[in-house]
């Protein structure tokens, strides 16, 4: 099984990885993500720290997460009481039962959020979800970057 993000692209290279780690035994996994547009100038410096320790701690975001079948129905699939970091409750149970790979290909995923929040929200909304554990999300007070209003972003006005 497969979950992609809407705002995500699947790259072929991506799937290939994640068929080939099921193949080789993983009970699932996830990609690591690149994304699209031009981001501000806190998120390109971010973003590669960001991904080096995904990698070191073998987590990913939800973008793109793949595991079997058995694995999914052994661990309930998603949790319905998070409406936050539900990828990180997934893969911390499918890691329970298994192997959890992370394979090299990347996916592509909206960097909308990076070019309209500041990068002191996101921060504040990490810390947050950081300080105060599950109960931070076991709610959608406090995670108007991703309940809020959604704001206009600044890339889809750019002539091609």
């Amino acid at each position: 099984m497969i979950f992609v993000d809407a705002d995500t692209l699947a790259t072929p290279e991506a799937v290939r990885g994640a068929l080939a780690a099921v193949g080789n035994g993983a009970v699932g996994g996830g990609c690591l993500f690149r994304f699209d547009g031009r981001l501000p100038f806190w998120a390109r410096i971010m973003y590669p720290i960001g991904i080096r320790m995904f990698r070191a701690l073998n987590v990913v975001g939800g973008c793109f997460l793949f595991c079997t079948r058995d694995a999914f129905d052994s661990i309930g699939g998603f949790s319905v009481d998070h409406f936050a970091a539900e990828e990180l409750v997934f893969a911390k149970a499918l890691k329970c039962t298994g192997r959890f790979v992370i394979p090299p290909a990347y996916v592509v995923t909206s960097g909308r959020k990076l070019r309209t929040y500041s990068g002191f929200e996101v921060l504040w909304t990490l810390l947050r979800l950081v300080w105060h554990g599950q109960k931070s999300y076991r709610t959608r007070e406090g995670l108007e970057v991703w309940y809020g209003e959604r704001r206009a972003d600044p890339e889809s006005c750019r002539p091609s």
